[in-house]
Parts: structure tokens; sequence; C-alpha cells
């Protein structure tokens, strides 16, 4: 661990570096949950509840990137404790920040018609996602090693089938590409794909968590829609 003392310039530097990271996330929120809701049946409860964790997926994905570039940032200065506890204080400050603009978001959709208790549910949602980010944020800061992010702490995704997960997002996106090939997936909206994809790891008896699969389904529903 870095012990040495820390001078204005670096203090100064640490700032510059959560100021940025932190603006980035919240500049990119919009563009991240955009998809998930454009062209949405509001009158369709369980198609707007779909949204609901989908969007909160996306955000855990939004988060997960930034802090990972923020902890590495942040190391190329100083790997004392006390910045790494700086670098938690921005994530939760972050958190909270689009927590305030999910919730106007869910506002909006009931005043336009949308089902009741989604902020509830949301909130269920985004609560359980912002516990075990900050469990795996506590990890990240434990991994500094020399002034840099140990990669093996990486969490590794969850497998309920008894075999390894990796050797199955190949199959997986044969089955996409069949049912889009056939005509069974037409995806008007990102969850779409999401939720093929997530049935897909269901049928197989695996466990995996949304936001691996959230990241890959905008991927793909960009490319779909030329937005790339």
């Amino acid at each position: 661990m870095n012990c040495r003392l820390m001078d204005d310039s670096d203090q100064q530097q640490l700032t510059q570096i959560i100021r940025e990271h932190t603006q980035a996330a919240e500049t990119e929120f919009p563009t991240y949950i955009a998809p998930i809701w454009d062209g949405l049946d509001l009158q369709d409860a369980s198609s707007v509840e779909r949204s609901v964790r989908a969007t909160v997926a996306a955000i855990s994905d939004l988060v997960e990137e930034r802090s990972q570039s923020l902890l590495a940032a942040l190391a190329s200065v100083d790997t004392s404790d006390e910045t790494q506890s700086l670098a938690e204080e921005a994530m939760t400050k972050l958190l909270q920040h689009i927590w305030d603009e999910f919730v106007r978001l869910l506002e909006v959709v009931s005043r336009k018609g949308g089902p009741d208790g989604m902020v509830a549910i949301g909130g269920s949602a985004f609560n359980a996602m912002r516990r075990e980010f900050l469990v795996k944020l506590t990890v990240r800061k434990a991994s500094f090693v020399g002034g840099k992010i140990n990669a093996a702490e990486h969490v590794k995704v969850k497998n309920t089938g008894g075999r390894p997960l990796a050797g199955h997002w190949d199959e997986m996106w044969s089955y996409i590409a069949v049912q889009l090939y056939i005509g069974d997936l037409k995806p008007v909206r990102q969850s779409d794909i999401t939720e093929a994809m997530l049935d897909w790891f269901a049928q197989q008896g695996m466990q995996v968590g949304p936001s691996s699969v959230v990241k890959r389904a905008r991927i793909l529903f960009r490319r779909l829609n030329h937005q790339e």
C-alpha cells in the first residue's frame, strides 16, 4: 500500500479525476436507458415492469464500468486508504444521483398513465443492486496492488447448472441468431433481446447477472438498428 503523504497537487488531481468520471456517468445515464424505454407501451404493466428491471441492470452496468475506470485512474496517482475512500464516497453519491433521476423517470411514467407501484418495484431492485455493487467496490478497494487494480478479483458469474458458463455464450448467441433469422424474435426494444437471452440461460438451468446480458443486448440492438 502506498503510504506517502499527498501534496496539494495530488489532491487537486484526484479531485479532478473524480469529477470527470462522475460527470461522465451522469451524462451517460440517459443514453444507457433510452433504448429500454423508447416506444414502450406504458399501459402494458408487465412491459413497464420489465423495463424498470432492465433499467436497474443498465445502471449496474454503468456504475460497474465507471467504478473500475475511476479506481484505475486514481491508482495512477495514489493508492492510499484515503484515496480509496474518496472513490467509494464518489460512487455512493453517483448512485444517489442516478436513483433520483430514476425516480423522476418513474414519476413521469406514472403521470403518463403507467401502472402504479413502479417506484416501489424499482426501489427494491435498485437497492439490491446497490448493495451488491458496494460489496464489489469494497473488494476492488482491497485489490490495489502497487498502484494497479488486481484483475484476479473480478467477480465471476454464477452458474447453477454445474458447467462453466463461459463456454455457453457461443451457444446463446447461436440461439439468438436462429431466433432472429426465423422471425421468432422481432426485437422492438433492447429489453426484448435481454429477455430472450435471460430466458435461454434460465432454460439451461443457469443463473447469470442481468448486467452481463444487458451490455451484450445493447450492442446487438444498436447494430440491428444501425446505431453503430
